[in-house]
């Protein structure tokens, strides 16, 4: 159980820092989600509070962790971007008039790929759903579908081309 003295060290933490803590994370990201970064770092700290009590340099702790979040977010954000402008290629290419993906897709998918480009194109899954009903996370589900939008636009080009 978390200690009284625990409470104040973590409170006095929370009131020397949050402020410096704050700007940093505005430098990465934009405030309403620095600030959202700034609360899981302390969410963090809170539940390793005994490992940051003995840390030689709480602050560096706080600052450290705060960083990790920081750049994973940039990075998720980043390629999420890349993944969202790949298929937007694809929808540009998919138009209503067809009735299955099956028209569109070029012989050499794997099974799971074309099951993955129907299952986004034909009934609009979204990402969470295909990632739940794969067992994975979101942004592999992102990442899987882009695989095999990529895949497809390869072998689409290699038919045109005649390769």
């Amino acid at each position: 159980m978390v200690g009284v003295n625990d409470t104040e060290f973590f409170l006095k933490l929370y009131k020397d820092y949050i402020n410096e803590l704050l700007r940093y994370a505005k430098r990465w990201v934009d405030e309403y989600l620095a600030e959202d970064l700034v609360e899981e770092t302390y969410l963090a700290a809170w539940k390793d509070i005994r490992k940051v009590r003995k840390h030689t340099a709480p602050r560096k702790w706080l600052y450290k962790t705060l960083y990790h979040k920081c750049t994973h977010e940039v990075e998720r954000k980043s390629y999420c971007m890349e993944i969202s402008m790949e298929l937007s290629a694809f929808d540009a290419i998919y138009t209503d008039e067809r009735k299955s993906i099956s028209d569109l897709i070029p012989k050499g998918l794997s099974q799971a790929e074309e099951k993955l480009l129907r299952m986004r194109y034909e009934e609009n899954a979204e990402f969470q759903d295909i990632a739940e009903f794969l067992g994975i996370k979101e942004v592999a589900a992102r990442k899987r579908v882009a695989r095999a939008v990529a895949k497809c636009r390869k072998l689409l080009t290699e038919d045109i081309s005649g390769k």
